[in-house]
């Protein structure tokens, strides 16, 4: 299951999955968008996939989403949270609603999906994994980057809390990304001029490292990745 699967790091995650011969759910707000990428996993990967329109800020939606998984007879061994959104304002004006839109997809929306989930993924092994961001706190991102460090933390506690219950918790904290969030990020920053998709990580490199990572033996767990465009400027 991958939230935030209709664009970006969320799609190219779908895409990879279901190359390798996975089924999957994808989960996010825009029917029709996750419905394109079912299409982009071929004939074969129609029959494969499943969507579920969800919103990451209602609990009630959240709830529905995870009750659809919980009903299905398929087992379930791997959740990627993906979801997120990007905001900018300073703390003397800021508005506190982007703090709380932050808090609500970056933390309580992927706890409270993995407390409904976790009894199905204790069943077999299995992974869960967070796409969460480097970014270091500065001015004018304070609610994203308390977003993301309050994230970091819930990693972290539920790795110690499953270790030893066959589900690995990976964090992978991905650099600038040439995706549509990304743009939206260099407009805000003021230089929308500068953005080079090509000199950025692509979504398909995030995607291949999770894979990479997800194919280890299961002795063999990774619980951080840091990744990073090789041009100094990004």
């Amino acid at each position: 299951m991958v939230t935030g699967a209709s664009q970006g790091i969320g799609r190219a995650i779908v895409l990879a999955l279901v190359a390798e011969g996975a089924e999957a759910v994808l989960l996010g707000r825009r029917e029709q968008a996750l419905r394109d990428v079912v299409l982009e996993t071929g004939p074969d990967g129609c029959s494969r996939c499943a969507v579920l329109v969800v919103d990451l800020a209602s609990e009630q939606s959240l709830r529905h989403g995870a009750g659809v998984v919980l009903e299905a007879d398929d087992p379930l061994d791997l959740v990627v949270h993906c979801g997120g959104q990007y905001a900018r304002g300073r703390i003397r004006d800021g508005a506190v609603g982007d703090l709380d839109l932050q808090y609500s997809l970056t933390v309580r929306a992927p706890y409270l999906l993995t407390q409904l989930l976790l009894d199905k993924l204790r069943a077999q092994p299995s992974d869960v994994v967070f796409l969460g961001s480097p970014v270091r706190p500065a001015a004018e991102i304070s609610a994203y980057a308390c977003g993301h460090a309050a994230q970091q933390a819930l990693v972290r506690a539920l790795r110690d809390e499953v270790r030893g219950e066959q589900i690995r918790v990976l964090n992978v904290f991905p650099g600038r990304t040439a995706t549509p969030r990304q743009e939206r990020v260099f407009e805000l920053e003021g230089r929308a001029d500068s953005y080079r998709p090509g000199l950025l990580l692509q979504p398909g490199d995030v995607a291949q490292l999770v894979l990479d990572a997800l194919g280890l033996p299961r002795r063999a767990e990774v619980t951080e990745l840091w990744l990073r465009p090789s041009q100094p400027s990004y």
